[in-house]
């Protein structure tokens, strides 16, 4: 009896992978790329008191400034990344609304919805 819900959750969870990533494709078309650099940090504890470091990264668009704050933190501490340049996307439409330009920011959802849409059905067929 957990087979046939095994297989409708792969599939939903496959299906939602392939419509993220048709969406992340049609998003980089509407983007521009550009060059930034990591003029600080913002350092913000958590509930257990860890420090995390957030980069602000600085890039120019359109001949204007942007800073954009990063909800992904830095590994280890943040200081010593300052000065450093990252590629990012932004919306051409609206520069100030960009993400850090990286394979693994545009394609990791995606690519865990499909192969855990394709896991959930192969473990429908061969494992119950």
């Amino acid at each position: 009896m957990l087979s046939p819900v095994l297989y409708i959750l792969g599939i939903f969870c496959a299906l939602l992978g392939f419509f993220i990533a048709l969406r992340r494709q049609r998003w980089l078309g509407t983007t521009a790329v550009a060059t930034g650099t990591i003029v600080g940090v913002d350092e913000r504890a958590n509930a257990s008191g860890t420090v995390r470091a957030f980069p602000i990264i600085r890039y120019e668009a359109d001949g204007r400034t942007f800073d954009y704050r990063s909800p992904v933190p830095l590994p280890g501490p943040g200081l010593d990344r300052i000065g450093r340049t990252v590629p990012i996307r932004y919306l051409q439409d609206d520069p100030g609304r960009a993400r850090i330009d990286s394979p693994l920011s545009v394609w990791l959802a995606p690519a865990l919805f499909v192969v855990l849409g394709v896991g959930l059905v192969l473990a429908g067929r061969f494992f119950v």
